[in-house]
């Protein structure tokens, strides 16, 4: 999940145009779906401004797992925690 206002413009156009499409249809939040084995992918949506999403406890050691693996890992402060909402 990002804020549509956080998304820079970049080398990958394709995710760019999106974040402009998103801003001009009055969005201001977006949600990615990814895997966790996608580290490239993971990486470049962090360039983006997403961070992740946790839904369930197993989301949690998953994370923990993909920032071992980052070369930023994600802060605690960062991710989104939906297990309690």
């Amino acid at each position: 999940m990002c804020t549509i206002d956080h998304l820079p413009l970049s080398r990958k156009p394709l995710l760019s145009v999106i974040g402009q499409r998103l801003r001009l249809l009055g969005h201001t939040c977006a949600l990615l779906y990814t895997l966790s084995t996608r580290l490239p992918a993971i990486h470049l949506y962090q360039h983006f401004g997403f961070v992740p999403c946790v839904r369930h406890a197993a989301d949690v050691e998953t994370w923990e797992e993909v920032n071992q693996h980052l070369r930023v890992p994600f802060g605690i402060n960062e991710v989104i925690d939906m297990t309690t909402t």
